[in-house]
């Protein structure tokens, strides 16, 4: 891997986070943190970071708590707040880095994260780019198997169950799908607090709100594991500079999709034309 430089933090709870940071040779563009998805981690991004690495971005990263190689109950979060500070943690981290303009990339739950951090973060980034993020499910769960699911959580809240995620729906390649299955760093764990912290944010997302910071969303007609259309109706609700890309046919991890050289070079162009404005 070029450049790896890989770290770790003390979380408020004492579990240890990894991160890991890779600095572009070129001259610095940007720099990007990634927040990754639900029951995986940071290192399946690793052909993303090569290709903003090599177009003059630094690309910074973290597992969050319970996931890959960062410590805590795998698929637990304490709270949405738990969420905020890591981002906050690696916005910071950023910036301690470097003056180049900063951009938080999420994906999936990390798009979840990634759009509440910007109406709710202490530190803002410059940009934002978002990818398949969790506002609805693909294929919605009956209504009352998620408030039932709610009730429970007050209860039994660290109790684990199948997060329901169908492999076969990440991507058309299917040498995603079977990496994905072969990784052991991944994990089909969410426990009945986060999911309710999870549906409960992507309520909050629905509403109407002002951004200051531009953004990219970006999602796939055919995504079966979170809603295209939610995401299309909350780009429509929001106001701010937010520009949404719909692609068609697309599944749920367009980074991982067999046209990932035609989204990757689209969103280079977003990038680069914000990154130019504010430079100018």
């Amino acid at each position: 891997m070029p450049n790896l430089q890989t770290s770790q933090y003390k979380n408020k709870f004492g579990d240890t986070i990894h991160r890991v940071k890779f600095r572009t040779q070129l001259p610095e563009k940007g720099a990007i943190g990634f927040v990754h998805g639900i029951g995986e981690h940071i290192d399946r991004y690793q052909h993303v970071f090569d290709f903003y690495l090599e177009n003059g971005y630094s690309v910074y990263g973290f597992d969050s708590f319970g996931h890959g190689k960062s410590e805590g109950k795998r698929g637990h979060i304490h709270s949405q707040n738990q969420w905020l500070n890591e981002i906050q943690m690696l916005v910071e981290w950023i910036q301690s880095e470097t003056d180049a303009p900063i951009i938080l990339y999420g994906h999936s739950l990390g798009g979840l994260k990634t759009l509440l951090y910007l109406l709710k973060g202490k530190v803002l980034p410059d940009l934002a780019i978002v990818t398949s993020p969790f506002v609805e499910q693909g294929n919605p769960e009956p209504a009352i198997k998620i408030s039932l699911g709610k009730m429970a959580s007050h209860i039994f809240p660290k109790l684990i169950i199948s997060n329901g995620l169908n492999v076969d729906g990440i991507s058309r390649n299917k040498k995603v799908v079977k990496d994905y299955l072969n990784d052991p760093l991944n994990h089909e764990k969410v426990s009945l607090q986060m999911a309710r912290i999870m549906f409960d944010s992507a309520d909050e997302l629905k509403k109407p709100h002002i951004i200051s910071m531009p953004l990219l969303l970006q999602h796939g007609t055919a995504d079966q594991l979170t809603s295209h259309n939610a995401t299309k109706n909350l780009s429509e609700n929001w106001k701010g500079d937010i520009l949404f890309y719909s692609w068609e046919g697309g599944y749920h991890e367009l980074h991982n999709e067999p046209n990932k050289s035609e989204f990757l070079k689209k969103t280079l162009a977003w990038l680069d034309a914000k990154v130019e404005e504010i430079n100018f």
